[in-house]
Parts: C-alpha cells; sequence; structure tokens
C-alpha cells in the first residue's frame, strides 16, 4: 500500500489482512506540514489555481515510481454529481487531467459514483469499507478500458476508497491497476 514502515511488508499490520484490488500504491509525500495545508487549501478552499503545482508533485511521484510502466489509460476517483456541483469541482479529476497532459497518458473516466456515502473522514476504520460498497460503477464498454489503469486521488488514508474502484476497474477487464496519490496519511 505504500505505507511506510519499519517492518516487513508481509507483517504490515494495516493491509496484511486486507484484500486490497490494486496491484501498487504510491505516494508523493506524506499528508503532513506544508503538503497537507496546501492539499487541504485546494480541496476545501477551492484554489484551482493549484491544480499545477500539485500535478506538477504527481508527476515526479509518476518518474520515480513508474515511470517505465505502461499504461493504457488514467482514471480519477469520481464524486457523486451533486458532490461535484457543492464543490464546484473534483480534485482528483482536475490533477488526472493535467497529469495526462504531461505523461500523454489518456484519461478513460469510466468510472462513476453512483452512490451518495458518508464522508470517510467521519467514519472509523471498520466503517469505511462497507460506506463504499457498490458506491462506484463502470460506464464504458466491458474490456475497453485497457490492461494497466493508473488510478490518481489526492490524499490515500486507508485505501478504501482506491480498493474499491480498482474492484470495479478489474471487474471490467483491467488487469492491474495502479494507484497514485499526492499524500499519503500516516493514520488510520
Amino acid at each position: 500500500c505504500g505505507k511506510p514502515t519499519l517492518r516487513s511488508v508481509d507483517r504490515c499490520i494495516e493491509c496484511r489482512d486486507e484484500k486490497l484490488y490494486f496491484t501498487k500504491a504510491r505516494s508523493f509525500g506524506l499528508y503532513e506540514t506544508v503538503l497537507k495545508d496546501v492539499i487541504v487549501e485546494f480541496k476545501y478552499n477551492h484554489i484551482k489555481s493549484l491544480t499545477e503545482v500539485l500535478a506538477q508533485l504527481l508527476y515526479e511521484a509518476y518518474l520515480k515510481y513508474y515511470k517505465n510502466t505502461l499504461f493504457d489509460s488514467m482514471e480519477f476517483v469520481p464524486m457523486t454529481r451533486k458532490d461535484k456541483k457543492l464543490r464546484g469541482f473534483n480534485q482528483s479529476e482536475l490533477l488526472t487531467k493535467r497529469l495526462a497532459k504531461i505523461t500523454k497518458i489518456p484519461v478513460s473516466g469510466f468510472l462513476v459514483k453512483v452512490r451518495k456515502t458518508e464522508s470517510q473522514m467521519a467514519l472509523k476504520l471498520s466503517k469505511r469499507k462497507k460506506n463504499l460498497v457498490g458506491a462506484f460503477d463502470f460506464c464504458g464498454d466491458k474490456g475497453k478500458c485497457g490492461s494497466n489503469i493508473l488510478l490518481i486521488d489526492d490524499v490515500y488514508t486507508t485505501g478504501c476508497t482506491v480498493s474499491e474502484c480498482s474492484k470495479v476497474l478489474l471487474e471490467n477487464g483491467a488487469k492491474n491497476v495502479y494507484v497514485l496519490t499526492l499524500a499519503r496519511s500516516t493514520l488510520v
């Protein structure tokens, strides 16, 4: 899952007993200090002008972790239409589209969020996974999403959101889903 740890991966208590549907997840940095402040400004204070600089950070992480991986397309974590209208934008979509221009990897946009869920931030770990079951769907032709998908989001906390999105992509023809986020929370 990409969480910094002193233990060996097979002894990681966070994902040892979890079924994660993605192949690998990596982040630019930790969700703390300046990076956290900038993401909060971008996401909750609607500072869309930060898209460019944040996409550059994603691109640095892409080069570090995925430079030699051939991706058929990129996907972003979707929001419901209502939530997107309330916020005015989907931060993951903005980041993905800007990163796509830099990398020349097409954005597929096959994922849709089909039902409102409780805010993941407000839930305990035990309820986060259940909250997202059935929340995402595929809106393309099955088998058309390509073999290797790069899924983009802003923050990886527990992995429930990106894992559920990955599951939908895999059920619809993807072979591997790789995750790239701006920040990785160390708190769970």
